[in-house]
Order: structure tokens, then C-alpha cells, then sequence
């Protein structure tokens, strides 16, 4: 193989690894947008419900309640991947 040959496919592998990077990043900020902008359109009924104190929740509260936890869910299985849980422990 001559050097022109070697260093470019040096190169294309180099912008490949950069490329995919990018485009985790970009993946990554979506997501945390998304998710943000569900947090910030539940915080309201969520404080609410937080300050009644130690008495049982409505039905609607509870569906609240479900779907915050159903978003921590998906952030975390965002965050450590689906190849990770399917992982023996």
C-alpha cells in the first residue's frame, strides 16, 4: 500500500468516528430537550401534589404521579441504553 492509500483511509475512518459522534451528541441534546420540556410541564401539578402531605391521592393524581415516573423510566433507559438491560447481572 502507498502513504496516499494509508493516510486516506486513516481519514475516513477518523471523519466516520467523528461523524457518529456528532451525531450521539445531537441525539443526546434532543432528547434532554424533550425530556426537560415534559419535566417543566408536570412540575406544577407535581409540587401540588407533593404539598397535600401524607393523604391518598386522587385518581388523577395517581395518573400524574404515573406518568412522572413513567418519564424517569424512559430517561433512564435512555441514558444507560437498552443493550446495558439486557445484560445479565
Amino acid at each position: 500500500m502507498t502513504f496516499v492509500t494509508v493516510m486516506s483511509s486513516l481519514l475516513s475512518v477518523a471523519y466516520f468516528l467523528q461523524k457518529q459522534k456528532l451525531e450521539e451528541m445531537r441525539l443526546f441534546r434532543e432528547l434532554f430537550k424533550e425530556c426537560n420540556g415534559r419535566y417543566d410541564s408536570m412540575n406544577e401539578c407535581l409540587a401540588v401534589i407533593a404539598q397535600k402531605g401524607d393523604i391518598e391521592l386522587s385518581c388523577e393524581d395517581r395518573v400524574k404521579v404515573v406518568d412522572y415516573l413513567n418519564l424517569c423510566g424512559e430517561e433512564y433507559l435512555y441514558f444507560v441504553g437498552p443493550a446495558k438491560l439486557l445484560q445479565p447481572a
